[in-house]
């Protein structure tokens, strides 16, 4: 066993030799690579039909991560002020599949739902280490919103979504996204990357590319007929005009959403949403959760759908697949506990987002944290009249909390700290 012994360390002593001569080179590629994973990320994830290229680019862009410890020798852990409320959020939904009504489903919904858009978040705040990388990060976002609008006006000049209905899903903008709903939680959740860069970046050329994108890209969200997304960015941007102290915006856009009021169509307006279907899911989600209050039916968006097949029609048009509500959705999936870890997750988070952005240095540091803290508050609201916390727009929203996250750990030298990287 000695001799056996001593063949083994020396074993482990060459390998370690060997690392120790390729680990420069090792690490620099890792790096380069984990960074190209995340940026592919948060391009393909709001187009429908990407699944597996978010899941290779997610999956591999973690593996770098741990090449790269393995190649230091370094496993220690720098904690986030999120790791305790999520590991809880992940552990409920893991105790309490036994009782959920379709085992089978949900424990499939924890893997490849729950637990991407917390791995997305945690490979952004380890990633985002300087603003070099969370300028290219904001670049690669802003790239695949010139992508969605510009596939959102395509589909609008199509004669066919002029003469169709403006109820029914045929005759609301889609683009590339999977349906409207998906399109505008993306840019409640987006949108204020272009509106804050507009106003803080430095570079001619890309401000003058953040208000084209904000222009084309609200023209596509007005035809997605989503008020509850309507809503989400105008208090998204007026946080952002706020926090930038940017009155002016600010009343002009106050004066724009009342004009629009006044002169909207009722049609567009007033499409028994929440004042018809959205009052008839929300009760019958909460008589969901009445009946199963500590564990919930759970996990996963259709488990509604699933609980009650022979439910009628909303309206007479479609079947409940979730309550389209962040909040009694969750209540309805994992119980009231599962409710109340949600709550204090997202209240942590933003939390956290909101003192990074008090503490922020002037520069890039104060632009990632804003970016974080809009989109934080834009999906939030979204979310109020439905339920799309789950897949693409699940993990863009983690991805961007997890940007005001890393903001806040980089050194002063990372951070540009002293530079004049906004106008004032």
């Amino acid at each position: 066993m000695s001799a056996a012994a001593d063949r083994s360390s020396d074993r482990a002593e060459v390998v370690g030799l060997r690392l120790a001569g390729v680990a420069p080179g090792l690490l620099g590629a890792c790096a380069r690579g984990r960074e190209a994973c995340l940026l592919v990320l948060a391009f393909i994830l709001p187009f429908a039909h990407t699944a597996a290229i978010r899941s290779i680019a997610l999956g591999l862009g973690l593996l770098l991560f741990l090449i790269e410890r393995a190649a230091r020798r370094d496993w220690s852990w720098r904690a986030t002020p999120l790791d305790f409320p999520i590991a809880c959020q992940v552990a409920w939904a893991l105790a309490v599949l036994p009782w959920a009504m379709f085992p089978r489903y949900s424990a499939g919904q924890v893997l490849r739902q729950m637990l991407p858009y917390f791995a997305a978040y945690y490979l952004t705040v380890v990633t985002i280490t300087d603003a070099g990388k969370a300028r290219r990060l904001c670049l690669a976002l802003l790239a695949a919103l010139a992508v969605m609008g510009l596939a959102g006006i395509a589909e609008a000049l199509h004669p066919e979504f002029w003469t169709a209905d403006r109820s029914q899903r045929a005759g609301r903008l889609r683009a590339l996204a999977s349906g409207f709903a998906f399109l505008g939680t993306y840019f409640s959740t987006v949108l204020p990357v272009p509106l804050t860069l507009a106003w803080t970046e430095r570079d001619r050329w890309l401000r003058g590319l953040s208000w084209a994108l904000i222009a084309v890209n609200a023209l596509v969200l007005y035809f997605t007929y989503t008020r509850g997304a309507w809503l989400a960015v105008l208090l998204s941007g007026a946080l952002v005009a706020v926090a930038l102290r940017r009155w002016r915006a600010l009343l002009a856009v106050a004066i724009a959403a009342g004009l629009f009021l006044a002169v909207a169509p009722t049609q567009v307006l007033v499409r028994g949403g929440v004042e018809g279907g959205r009052f008839t899911l929300w009760r019958l989600g909460l008589e969901m959760v009445a009946k199963h209050p500590l564990t919930g039916v759970g996990y996963g968006r259709d488990a509604m759908k699933r609980a009650v097949p022979d439910w009628p029609l909303v309206d007479g048009t479609n079947r409940p697949g979730h309550p389209h509500n962040i909040f009694v959705g969750t209540a309805m999936e994992l119980g009231v506990p599962g409710a109340a870890i949600l709550v204090w997750l997202l209240a942590s988070a933003g939390t956290v987002l909101v003192q990074g952005l008090r503490r922020a240095r002037p520069g890039p540091e104060r632009t990632a944290a804003l970016i974080s803290l809009a989109a934080f508050l834009g999906f939030l609201v979204r979310n109020q009249s439905d339920h799309i916390y789950h897949s693409g727009p699940a993990q863009l929203f983690w991805l961007l909390v997890g940007l005001g996250v890393a903001a806040g750990r980089w050194p002063a030298e990372a951070s540009g700290a002293g530079q004049d990287h906004g106008r004032r």
